[in-house]
Formats: structure tokens, sequence, C-alpha cells
């Protein structure tokens, strides 16, 4: 089959516009840096891109989460550790009420601002609760 001058003036163009549209693509991935600016570029990429784009996400919420629940574990920390302390002053105030060293009127009255106390922590430990 013979060519003519038509024919190779058409194959011409469409080299040069195939070309074009390469440099033109290869110039934006340079723009952008990004080899890949739709799906359709490389389809696997894109979903490789995508399964790990998602796990990026998924891991930032995991950190996201343990942030919380650290902020969380360190406020109850602070309130187990207001309870013991409560519980230790209200030991030795029993401790101290059952001794014998309290008796008279006196001793009454030291019986019965040891109970306030006592009641004041278990006020505390409610509000805790």
């Amino acid at each position: 089959m013979r060519t003519t001058g038509i024919m190779q003036n058409n194959s011409l163009v469409r080299n040069l516009e195939r070309h074009k549209y390469e440099m033109d693509k290869v110039q934006n991935q340079l723009a952008t840096g990004q080899r890949i600016s739709r799906p359709g570029d490389d389809p696997s990429a894109a979903t490789n891109q995508m399964y790990y784009r998602s796990r990026v996400n998924e891991l930032e919420q995991f950190a996201q989460n343990i942030e919380a629940g650290m902020g969380r574990l360190n406020h109850m920390d602070g309130e187990l550790s207001r309870v013991t302390e409560i519980i230790h002053r209200v030991r030795q105030l029993a401790v101290q009420a059952s001794n014998g060293i309290y008796q008279g009127d006196s001793g009454f009255e030291l019986k019965n601002a040891i109970a306030k106390e006592i009641d004041q922590h278990l006020r505390a430990l409610i509000d805790i609760a």
C-alpha cells in the first residue's frame, strides 16, 4: 500500500499530539509531585495508594483514641489516689476512735469530731464515685 502525503501528515499530527499529551502529563506530575492524578493512570498503584491512605487514617484515629484513653486513665489514676488517701485517713480515724484514750465529756466531743470528719470523707468518696 502506498502512503500518500496526507496519510503521512495525519500520522505525524497524531504522533505530535500523543507526544504533547505525554509531555503535559509528565509536566503535571512534576508540578504536583504526584505520579497518579487519576485512578486510570495506574489502577494497581491507585488501589495501593487508597489502601495505604485508609491505613494511615486508621492509625491516626488509633493514636487519637490512645491519647483520649490515656487522659481518662490519668484522671482515673488521680481519683483512685484520692480514694486511697481518704480510706487511709478514715482507717486512722477509726483506729484513733476505737482506742480507749477518749473518755468522758471531752472524749465524747472528740469522737463526734472524728465522726464528722469520717462523714465528710464518706461524702467525698461519694462525690468521686
